[in-house]
């Protein structure tokens, strides 16, 4: 009994010190992550951040948050459907009068169509341009923050890898993109003031909410597709170090597919061969 006892006592030692050796590593890995946390380096800034940097940070929190996460997906679709409608009134895929390209009520509905794909793009562009204009401060030198390829809007080391792309080529897609805004912001106000399909069908009106609108989605796509490109190369220089992304993936899915179909087909024609051998 008395062995028995003193096992039990040395096993509960034992349990004991194992305990208290991992909640020791418990402790320090979480005083690595505070270390580590975000809070923390703002703490540490030098300067320390300015009010209108952390007003900043609040505005994409807002903005990156649920409800125009839920916004913005609406919107998407809109633009889809919207933009449908407005392509089949442009090119007189429909069945409501004669002359198909101007006639009542298929002129109403094209400036109708029209009308909310510009509200909607002018949404679009009023939640990316606080990232486009804190970003060509920061490129700018404006806010007193290092902007060297992979450092963030604090001038601190980030894993995004948008802050990986080069730094020239970053201003110069920030500034397509900040062209993008104006132009919508400009097109969304000739639209205001040229409100009916009468009124935006006469000159100046026709030259000017034409002239804007296709300037606003040529900067933005140009915008758009640069920044994947220059992302691309990013990730195609450090591959074990950024995930792929949406073009990467979707290359790869069709590959997968485009393997499957040439594996079953050649499996369908051995299996023809064996067949036609059967019958001889």
């Amino acid at each position: 009994k008395m062995d028995s006892s003193a096992q039990s006592l040395e096993l509960t030692s034992i349990d004991a010190g194992q305990n208290g050796h991992y909640q020791e590593n418990v402790v320090e890995e979480q005083e690595d992550d505070f270390e580590d946390s975000p809070t923390n380096a703002l703490a540490s800034l030098e300067p320390p951040a300015s009010k209108l940097e952390l007003f900043r940070d609040g505005l994409f929190d807002i903005l990156d948050g649920r409800f125009f996460f839920y916004i913005t997906v609406i919107v998407l679709i809109l633009v889809v459907v919207d933009g449908a409608l407005f392509f089949f009134l442009l090119v007189g895929f429909h069945r409501m009068c004669r002359p198909r390209w101007d006639c009542e009520p298929r002129n109403w509905w094209f400036n109708f169509s029209i009308q909310v794909l510009n509200v909607l793009f002018t949404y679009l562009v009023s939640i990316a341009l606080p990232w486009n204009v804190a970003n060509a401060l920061h490129l700018l030198g404006c806010s007193g923050r290092p902007s060297d390829k992979g450092l963030d809007l604090y001038g601190m080391p980030s894993e995004k890898i948008w802050f990986h792309t080069r730094q020239r080529k970053r201003g110069q897609i920030v500034l397509l993109l900040i062209g993008n805004c104006i132009s919508q912001y400009v097109n969304q106000a000739t639209r205001i003031v040229y409100y009916s399909y009468e009124l935006s069908d006469q000159f100046p009106a026709n030259i000017l909410t034409t002239m804007f609108f296709f300037s606003a989605m040529v900067l933005g796509t140009v915008g758009g597709c640069w920044q994947m490109y220059e992302e691309n190369l990013a990730r195609k220089a450090e591959p074990e170090r950024f995930p792929p992304g949406p073009l990467e993936l979707a290359a790869t899915h069709s590959q997968a597919i485009g393997l499957c179909k040439k594996k079953n087909a050649n499996a369908e024609g051995g299996d023809n061969e064996n067949m036609d051998e059967g019958l001889e």
